[in-house]
């Protein structure tokens, strides 16, 4: 609590460029030719995200995305009408029902395997 304060602090004082320009500065690690570059920010983000979000509350997360991924496909095979006449409205009805059961996956994790009080898991997961 006391890092987001002081973090407000910094951001709404005359110094903020200079909290900015940290906050932006690029930070890699790399093995051989493989390279991770991203700003400091990202970093401090996924380090906070390691900490405080257990396996099942990712896990729901993930079945969650999976609505907005099969949307997405859903706009695309609206926007492009063009395919076969035999395929017409199948592979519509794949994604929909592909968005429901993330839906419904994360809709479960969410409400039979996490405790909505305190975050914690229950044993199952």
């Amino acid at each position: 609590m006391a890092a987001t304060v002081l973090a407000m602090a910094v951001a709404n004082s005359p110094g903020h460029g200079s909290y900015k320009a940290l906050l932006d500065r690029p930070l890699g690690i790399g093995v051989g030719a493989l390279r991770i570059d991203k700003p400091l920010l990202l970093w401090i983000n996924d380090g906070l995200t390691a900490v405080y979000v257990r396996w099942s509350q990712l896990y729901g997360i993930t079945l969650l995305c999976g609505i907005g991924f099969t949307m997405s496909l859903l706009i695309a095979s609206l926007a492009f009408e063009e395919g076969g006449a035999g395929m017409v409205g199948l592979e519509r009805l794949g994604i929909v029902v592909g968005s429901l059961l993330a839906g419904l996956g994360g809709y479960i994790v969410f409400r039979f395997f996490i405790d909505a009080r305190t975050g914690d898991h229950h044993p199952l997961v």
